[in-house]
């Protein structure tokens, strides 16, 4: 039961990075095509979306380390957490 839900609390904020993660494209056009006068918003969008992620990636991270079946934490660090944060680190400059 405890192991049920340390996995619901990873599957939850991995579901939120990935969901928030393919916003960077649409802020960059935007700030690329916006109004420069929108400069600070976009700045602002920008830091909220890289702190929505960076929460999400570490609450993942600490409750992985609780998770005992092996399966499971492979399959959320190598399919879930990498491509959160490679794409994070890859259009976290906007």
């Amino acid at each position: 039961m405890m192991q049920a839900g340390l996995q619901r609390a990873v599957s939850v904020p991995l579901a939120l990075a990935e969901r928030v993660n393919v916003l960077w494209a649409p802020l960059k056009e935007m700030v690329v095509n916006g109004n420069i006068a929108c400069k600070s918003d976009a700045q602002v969008a920008a830091k909220a979306l890289e702190t929505a992620v960076f929460g999400a990636y570490y609450n993942v991270t600490i409750n992985l380390n609780d998770i005992t079946d092996q399966d499971f934490k492979m399959a959320v660090s190598l399919l879930g957490l990498n491509k959160v944060w490679f794409h994070q680190t890859q259009h976290g400059n906007v």
